[in-house]
């Protein structure tokens, strides 16, 4: 039967086997002991399986975390990269027809992806954080990809990465300074580039490593309270990149760095 992690920002996390996410959600607030039974809910499914789940009437958040073949949601093996230190009764039934689609118009789908960030301290690990981060901007932007590129030693590397060309980037590492990427993290500023081509910092290699060719592009620093991890990047957008679709990835990408800082807060 599948694992999930179901956390609540009120009553902390349990791991749960069920059959489906909604299972694995009613049984976790039980074992949990949540004082907030959902009542009418919005959910959204992230491109790593995990589920965002706001009760509407509360406003209460949720998340349920798929824990089994994490690499088909998505993440890098593990010895691709060099490995960050991280954290580490009967069920009340969810009917499907309590279930509202994220995309209503009562329920914004970025305001949910920040309360989830912001509300659950420690809930969410490393990658868990990056994924929902990079796949909420895809879909809010109409991407064709994204990536959260993390900063090592000797590199930035591909940590978490959606699209087309995912398989081919995943773990990829890239030289500190290189790229848009490489600028927006060395300086701390968020860029979109209209034209890719046309910007003499755009770093060919990796669309010559994919066969891709880039067109527009955004990317913000992961960073808070004077220390940086990395970028957020999402390439070609249908729609193009915002000024208000920068803002929300800011947003997001703080809200990353504020998770990845509690992380790695001395206890």
């Amino acid at each position: 039967m599948p694992l999930f992690r179901v956390s609540s920002p009120t009553s902390g996390q349990v791991d749960i086997d069920a059959a489906n996410w909604m299972a694995a959600l009613g049984e976790g607030l039980a074992r949990l002991g949540d004082a907030q039974s959902p009542d009418r809910l919005a959910c959204e499914r992230l491109m790593n399986g995990t589920v965002l789940v706001r009760d509407v009437r509360s406003g209460h958040g949720y998340v349920v975390q798929p824990l089994d073949s994490p690499n088909e949601a998505g993440e890098v093996e593990p010895d691709e990269v060099t490995p960050l230190p991280s954290d580490e009764e009967e069920a009340p039934e969810l009917a499907e027809e309590d279930v509202d689609d994220l995309d209503s118009d009562h329920v914004v789908p970025i305001e949910l992806v920040r309360d989830t960030l912001s509300s659950i301290p420690r809930a969410m690990d490393r990658d868990a954080a990056l994924a929902l981060a990079v796949s909420a901007g895809v879909r809010l932007t109409h991407s064709r990809g994204g990536a959260a590129l993390l900063a090592e030693e000797n590199g930035l590397r591909f940590r978490y990465v959606v699209g087309e060309h995912a398989a081919r980037l995943r773990g990829m590492r890239i030289p500190l300074g290189a790229g848009v990427v490489g600028f927006s993290l060395s300086t701390l500023t968020s860029i979109v580039v209209l034209n890719a081509y046309a910007d003499p910092r755009f770093y060919r290699n990796v669309d010559r490593h994919t066969g891709h060719r880039t067109r527009n592009l955004l990317c913000v620093p992961i960073a808070a309270n004077g220390r940086s991890w990395g970028c957020l990047e999402l390439v070609d957008s249908a729609v193009g990149f915002s000024d208000d679709a920068l803002s929300d990835m800011e947003r997001l990408a703080e809200a990353v760095a504020e998770r990845l800082a509690q992380l790695h807060r001395p206890r």
